[in-house]
């Protein structure tokens, strides 16, 4: 069992391009004390508050620790600012083909989780290129401005990928079966204005 986790320790991973490569839009690191992590203080990638086109969007390539031949599990912390506002949304590309997470591009093959958009709606999503989306699955969060532990899980089972999708602990999507896509160079998130992710971790 292998596993990657990036804690955001350092200003220089993000806003210097070393680790995360920003594709549109800005990101920074802010560092608060979360109740879901025990209370500590934590650091957080945000997004810039500005408003830009097709929402703010960064990526990292592919942890070598992520083997997507097994069963995966991904985990990280959520907050999103303006979960009653329409449009703005929060996106964690799980794995994907290209460098930029951007959903509707061409040639887009990849699997997400989303919040927002002015919807209690948790969707984990599978995007197949030219703006084309399958829901693999769907539940429910409070729709509210709290920190939030998401856990993404992909069992590997045969041919089968059974997916699941816990929110504080519980079950709130799956198991559901989609093995479309098996490969991928990328991890990413994309965010509207001051929405924010935390102790992303990956285990395979």
């Amino acid at each position: 069992m292998a596993q990657w986790y990036d804690k955001f320790d350092g200003p220089a991973n993000v806003e210097l391009g070393k680790v995360w490569q920003v594709q549109n839009g800005g990101f920074h690191i802010l560092r608060e004390t979360s109740p879901v992590a025990g209370g500590r203080d934590i650091n957080r990638l945000r997004a810039d508050n500005v408003v830009v086109a097709n929402e703010q969007r960064i990526s990292h390539v592919l942890p070598s620790e992520l083997d997507l031949s097994v069963s995966v599990s991904w985990r990280f912390i959520l907050r999103h600012s303006a979960p009653t506002v329409a449009g703005k949304l929060i996106r964690v590309f799980l794995f994907g083909n290209e460098v930029d997470p951007v959903w509707n591009s061409a040639g887009a093959n990849a699997y997400a989780l989303q919040i927002g958009w002015n919807t209690n709606t948790v969707w984990l999503t599978r995007f197949t290129g030219g703006g084309g989306n399958i829901d693999v699955g769907t539940g429910n969060w409070a729709q509210d401005t709290n920190d939030h532990l998401f856990e993404v899980t992909r069992e590997v089972s045969g041919a089968n990928r059974f997916w699941r999708v816990y929110y504080d602990g519980s079950l709130i999507i799956g198991p559901t079966n989609d093995a479309t896509y098996t490969t991928g160079t990328h991890i990413g998130f994309v965010a509207s204005e001051r929405n924010l992710i935390a102790e992303y971790s990956i285990t395979s």
